[in-house]
């Protein structure tokens, strides 16, 4: 009997009936990729978190790039010609190429954004402290979705606020910008409000300037060292993020390096004396980038491997301006409180944005007089800015009493001077 060679036929081991060699692996990369992009959309996200805009344009690319693909490989599929399948295996291997791009042209668009709602007006340059505001300057301040307001500075370039009834003794708080009162008008703010509430027992003085780290708050209480008597009190009211503020962490550096003149310089402890350096020397353009898209993959991971290099000296030079920033306070016979703020997305979160574990110096924290509920903290947030608005700066201000309450009940006793080496009656 002749043999049969079904080989010929395509009957031996079934190849006649595989699919053509990669329709097999486009079919998977297809549904990997619709599935990806169908979770990790703008639509999808917001459902659940509250991307910024940045990262909402950088879904928007990243769910287009997949879709792409997507489509490329549906086209092999049905044509089966090699050519589409090399194009869709170089798309691959160049996403994360592309998106990376992506996130670079990104920043840089935020940064340009970030600088045209910069009010420059509101600032003047400084030898020292590298900028402060502007004395007896009223600007308006706009940020499209989010706030409409008006800020006054004072003669002494502070933020000004309705007159109220004078007291005996001063509480003294220096900080950033939620200090200052970013984002709401002047009768707003939470010190503003504080100060009402404590009117005619406490004046309350607001120092914060927007963008100010430990160590311009720390230069700050010396510049002004002589307005605090006896019985005053000095408040560092901190955002986590400020102990990154220097020329060690350059990120907010990098941004504000770029607005203009009004903020050339920063301060920094050189051979033992402050002096300032310029912040065009900051950082150049690609690591500014990087460090500016912080919220998005690449620059993540850049901030993160940076962030755990960087910590430990940061939290280190950070207790040794508030110990000194405690010492000058006792010196003028006022007591010292340092308190970490807590912003929105630090509620939100219920961590601090910057990891301050380790830090020596003794704090009182405002996370757990956060509000409960998700609800809850977006009402005390702008859509668009990260800073407490109108209903958050009233949190902030109750808060901050019922944190001080102790230092404010009593209301100020005779203390010593030390630095004058007497008693004063207040």
């Amino acid at each position: 009997m002749d043999s049969v060679d079904y080989r010929d036929r395509g009957l031996d081991d079934g190849n006649a009936a595989k699919p053509p060699p990669g329709r097999t692996a486009a079919v998977y990369a297809i549904i990997v990729l619709l599935s990806v992009a169908a979770v990790l959309n703008p639509f999808v996200i917001r459902l659940t978190l509250s991307p910024s805009t940045i990262q909402i344009a950088y879904l928007a690319v990243f769910d287009a790039a997949l879709l792409a693909l997507a489509a490329t490989l549906v086209a092999f599929l049905r044509t089966n010609r090699a050519v589409l399948l090399r194009i869709s295996v170089a798309g691959l291997l160049l996403l994360p190429f592309g998106l990376f791009a992506a996130e670079l042209g990104l920043s840089y668009v935020a940064l340009l954004n970030d600088a045209e709602t910069e009010q420059t007006s509101l600032y003047q340059e400084d030898d020292l402290l590298g900028w402060v505001m502007r004395p007896g300057s009223v600007v308006q301040a706009r940020k499209e979705g989010s706030y409409d307001v008006t800020y006054g500075i004072d003669a002494d370039g502070l933020r000004a606020g309705n007159r109220l009834p004078a007291a005996p003794a001063t509480v003294h708080v220096f900080g950033d910008s939620f200090t200052f009162g970013e984002g709401v008008n002047d009768d707003e703010t939470a010190l503003h409000l504080l100060a009402e509430r404590l009117a005619g027992r406490w004046n309350v003085r607001n120092y914060g300037v927007s963008g100010y780290g430990v160590a311009q708050m720390l230069l700050s209480l010396m510049k002004h060292d002589e307005d605090i008597r006896p019985g005053d009190g000095v408040v560092f009211w901190v955002y986590s993020e400020d102990l990154m503020r220097n020329l060690a962490h350059k990120a907010f550096l990098c941004r504000i390096g770029a607005r203009g003149a009004d903020r050339a310089s920063f301060p920094r402890f050189i051979n033992g004396r402050w002096t300032a350096v310029a912040l065009d020397d900051a950082c150049g353009d690609f690591e500014r980038l990087m460090l500016l898209s912080q919220s998005l993959p690449v620059g993540w991971l850049y901030n993160g491997v940076r962030d755990r290099l960087l910590r430990n000296d940061l939290i280190a030079k950070a207790d040794s301006r508030f110990e000194e920033a405690r010492d000058l306070a006792e010196s003028r016979g006022a007591w010292f409180r340092l308190v970490m703020l807590a912003s929105p997305a630090e509620c939100a979160a219920g961590r601090f944005a910057f990891d301050i574990s380790g830090l020596r110096a003794p704090y009182a924290s405002m996370l757990p007089f956060c509000p409960d509920g998700a609800a809850a903290v977006a009402a005390m947030e702008f859509p668009t800015d990260p800073h407490w608005n109108a209903e958050g700066n009233r949190w902030a201000a109750q808060t901050l009493e019922r944190i001080l309450a102790p230092d404010l009940s009593g209301g100020p006793a005779p203390v010593a001077d030390r630095r004058q080496g007497q008693e004063r009656p207040q």
